[in-house]
């Protein structure tokens, strides 16, 4: 079935820092350690992350503000260094991580090692001129982004070639949205301007 979702109602979320497009360059990609410290079993994590990715965590969202564990990590360190939406965890005290890990994830206080994937960045620009996209897409209910799970025949495959299963999506048409909205203006179609994020490879 064309343009296939997967969905649960959206709730409502904390506006997000704005994404810094164009870094790292397209078609580049960066690998890094941070550590993340837990000083109060009461100071919220301050991102949002979801396990979509086979094999990786995909951070969602970051929440704004220095008063969580992702914050105060951020405010310290160099830009390169900072957490943002759009990147995958791809190992947590050296283990590949997992939804079980996500939720256990700095449970307490204490600190964890974690390595991340900043995979490259790129936008497609599409017109759906009445035809079939093709996007099979899948979103949580709380997220900010959509993960491409399948892309069958239709304009993307015509358009965007360079668009693959395991990509995410994280604007359409410029707007910072929830994923079901997301959803929503792809399947209505027409003009859309897509900004995705690469699956780490």
């Amino acid at each position: 079935q064309d343009n296939a979702m997967v969905y649960s109602p959206v709730d409502e979320f904390p506006v997000l820092e704005d994404p810094p497009w164009g870094s790292p360059p397209k078609g580049k990609a960066t690998r890094f350690s941070v550590t993340l410290t837990r000083s109060n079993a009461a100071l919220p994590l301050g991102w949002l992350l979801d396990d979509l990715n086979p094999g990786v965590l995909f951070i969602d969202s970051v929440f704004p503000g220095g008063g969580s564990v992702v914050g105060c990590h951020n405010s310290i360190v160099s830009e390169e260094l900072r957490l943002r939406q759009g990147d995958f965890v791809v190992a947590i005290d050296g283990r590949a991580p997992s939804s079980a890990s996500r939720d256990s994830f700095l449970a307490g206080e204490g600190e964890a090692r974690i390595e991340v994937k900043r995979s490259a960045r790129y936008t497609v620009v599409l017109d759906s001129r009445g035809e079939p996209l093709g996007l099979v897409l899948r979103g949580k209910s709380k997220g900010s982004s959509v993960y491409v799970e399948r892309i069958d025949d239709g304009e993307v495959k015509r358009q965007a070639p360079e668009m693959s299963a395991g990509d995410r999506i994280i604007q359409v048409n410029g707007s910072k949205v929830s994923a079901g909205a997301m959803m929503a203006m792809v399947r209505a179609g027409g003009k859309l301007r897509l900004d995705c994020v690469r699956r780490p490879t």
